[in-house]
Formats: structure tokens, sequence, C-alpha cells
């Protein structure tokens, strides 16, 4: 039995939901994507995708989707600073520590990168 052709519900357009969606749909089945909500902007935290989910993301249309994600994410800073919900500061980590991981390391706001 073959699994080119087949349907696959997929429950969920998060990013789990959409990157199976996009698997499926490279290896020729037809996924349908299910979703409550009817917007990601409200999604209000900070999501990361390190080297090993980058190269997998930059494999989608030939790179352009990990080429629009960086347009938004925060790659461009080299530290990545803490804050307490009162703006009081926690603590401080690099940011991109392997420079050969740039285009490989994506970060940002979820609902904008969504």
């Amino acid at each position: 039995m073959t699994s080119e052709g087949l349907r696959v519900v997929i429950v969920g357009a998060g990013f789990c939901g959409l990157t199976a969606a996009i698997e499926t749909k490279l290896r020729r089945m037809h996924p349908v994507l299910v979703e409550t909500y009817p917007s990601s902007k409200n999604y209000g935290d900070v999501i990361e995708f390190f080297n090993n989910a980058g190269m997998i993301i930059n494999r989608w249309v030939d790179g352009r989707i990990g080429r629009e994600m960086l347009k938004i994410c925060i790659n461009q800073g080299d530290k990545f600073q803490f804050f307490a919900h009162d703006g009081t500061f926690l603590c401080e980590e690099p940011w991109n520590s392997r420079p050969h991981h740039y285009y490989q390391q994506f970060a940002g706001h979820r609902g904008e990168m969504h």
C-alpha cells in the first residue's frame, strides 16, 4: 500500500500542525488542516527553532520560508535578556553563539512568525 494520494486530517494549525501539513504535502498526500482560531496574532510568547529544525525549514520552497522568517526574527542581536513581569532584569544569555547557524536558527514572536 502506498501513502501517495491519502487524505490526512491534521487538527490544529500551530507550528506542529503546519509542519505536519507541509511534510504531508511534500510526500504527495492531501492534508486537511482544521483550526478553531481565526488568527494567530494573539499568540504572545517567544518561540525558538534551532539548527536541526532550521535545516528542515530551509528545505521548504527552496529556502524561501526560512528567508521570510529571518526578516521578523531576533537574529540581529547578540544577546537575549530576560525580565520579570515588573521590568526587573533577571539574566542575559548569548544569542546565536555559533555564527554558522545564523541561517538555521529562528526565534521571535510566535504570532508574527506563524
